[in-house]
């Protein structure tokens, strides 16, 4: 494959990036008979769970990876 013993699996020791997303939603209502075409076409306000590099990136639609709070200051202080 990519000569890779890291990948290919989620297990303890390897690489991990995925999303996971709940389609019992609303936002997803009336397009469950195609999962893939309700994530690419539906418009969902924030999605469910992202790893990346075996670390949370977004857990349960809230992004965990910085301080949005601290983000948007150093923003406003530097205009």
């Amino acid at each position: 494959m990519l000569g890779r013993t890291d990948i290919g699996s989620l297990e303890a020791g390897k690489c991990a990036d995925f999303c996971a997303i709940n389609l019992n939603r609303l936002d997803y209502a009336g397009a469950l008979h195609d999962p893939v075409a309700a994530v690419v076409f539906c418009q969902p306000g924030a999605g469910g769970f992202t790893v990346a590099g075996g670390k949370f990136v977004v857990k349960e639609g809230q992004l965990v990876s910085i301080d949005e709070h601290k983000q948007v200051r150093s923003i406003i202080q530097a205009r």
